[in-house]
């Protein structure tokens, strides 16, 4: 079984996300990751996944106590589904703000835990100013972060984590601060 958990660019979401984000312009559009001009390891390519279900939590920062940290593996693709994107729609002004966003303390444990990519329905993981600084922070120690993505609601099924492997296929583009990509979830586990 294969799921792809793209964000779908039509001609009218794209412009309302370069209308209401002043970054889609500059290559942040849709599902990517903010590269920060480091080179995507092929070995990032497919890796298992843990996908926790977050989508419940409002009104605050999501912490390490809000999942179940064990299941957190090195080596690994963690995602996170808020429901933010299948709430407000990618591109429209209220998906931009104030989205839901993880704790700087959960995102330290990820990147000592040494995982791969962490994926979110959302934004950004950080909100404001602190977004490209977080950013910088994960991909310097090897961590990207995969934003914009859609769909994940197709896999939880109302669980609170799901395992599965993950594919993640940016465009090669050097030199260069976010790389579109498309994320492909297969073989529920």
């Amino acid at each position: 079984m294969f799921c792809d958990l793209t964000v779908r660019i039509t001609p009218e979401i794209r412009k309302k996300a370069e209308e209401n984000d002043r970054f889609a312009l500059a290559g942040h559009l849709g599902t990517h990751f903010d590269s920060k001009k480091k080179e995507f390891p092929l070995d990032y390519l497919r890796l298992p996944a843990v996908i926790f279900n977050v989508s419940s939590i409002r009104d605050r920062e999501i912490t390490r106590e809000d999942i179940e940290f064990g299941l957190v593996e090195s080596g690994t693709f963690v995602c996170f589904f808020t429901g933010y994107e299948r709430e407000f729609g990618y591109g429209n002004a209220d998906y931009f703000r104030d989205h839901v966003v993880l704790s700087n303390d959960l995102l330290d444990a990820l990147v000592d835990k040494g995982v791969c990519i962490i994926g979110i329905d959302a934004p950004g993981v950080r909100p404001g100013y602190e977004h490209a600084k977080r950013d910088q922070y994960c991909a310097d120690r090897g961590t990207f972060i995969v934003e914009n993505m859609s769909g994940i609601e197709q896999l939880m099924q109302d669980q609170a984590s799901v395992k599965c492997v993950m594919n993640t296929y940016p465009i090669r583009f050097s030199e260069s601060d976010a790389l579109l990509c498309r994320v492909v979830a297969e073989s529920i586990l």
